[in-house]
């Protein structure tokens, strides 16, 4: 009787045997999936951070290049050009159409661009220059489309447009007088030039209405 007893004991030490065995088992199972999926999250995670980066310098490399393009665009055109060297100096040679060069200096500029005339009268070159500060301000228009539309940001563009635009936009400006600079504010709001005031804006100017 004794003897079952204690063979009955030994089988039931062994089975507890088993099962402390099968559950360490299970639980180090448990534990290297665990480890597993923390580790392919982690692969993912990195996998995901280096996709993103490099995504984002591209993005970044392809706004620098078609910021640069569309200042050079802006740079070389012709009308452009001719406003830069007005706003330049207070006295320029400039030639319409590839006719003989004449001085024009800020008051006749001042003058060209009045919007108070009665008869809507203009001599041949006050047309002129208003045709070319018309075109000046339609190319700088198409600057604040661009940041709109998040193809450039304003700061990206500042340091190239900065110059010209502190001239006309900037009070504190001794570049030109202040009747030069609110004739040029008087024009540009009068004629609906509404993307420079809101790009004038954008770049830390505020011209009015």
């Amino acid at each position: 009787m004794n003897e079952k007893i204690k063979l009955k004991e030994e089988n039931y030490e062994k089975s507890l045997s088993k099962i402390e065995i099968t559950k360490d088992k299970m639980f180090l199972k448990d534990r290297i999936e665990s480890i597993v999926k923390i580790i392919a999250l982690v692969f993912t995670a990195v996998t995901l951070f280096f996709t993103y980066s490099t995504y984002n310098a591209s993005q970044k490399w392809k706004v620098a290049e078609f910021t640069a393009l569309k200042i050079k665009e802006f740079s070389e055109n012709k009308s452009v050009k001719i406003v830069n060297k007005m706003l330049d100096y207070n006295t320029s040679k400039i030639s319409f159409d590839d006719e003989e060069a004449i001085f024009i200096d800020d008051d006749y500029v001042d003058f060209s661009l009045r919007v108070d005339t009665i008869d809507g009268t203009f001599l041949d070159n006050e047309v002129k220059i208003r045709d070319i500060f018309d075109e000046y301000f339609d190319q700088l228009s198409l600057f604040n489309r661009y940041a709109k539309a998040d193809l450039i940001k304003y700061e990206e563009m500042k340091p190239y447009l900065i110059y010209q635009v502190s001239i006309i936009a900037d009070t504190n400006n001794l570049k030109k007088s202040k009747d030069f600079r609110q004739r040029m504010h008087t024009y540009i709001n009068y004629y609906g030039f509404n993307d420079v005031n809101e790009l004038y804006k954008n770049l830390g100017y505020d011209i009015g209405k």
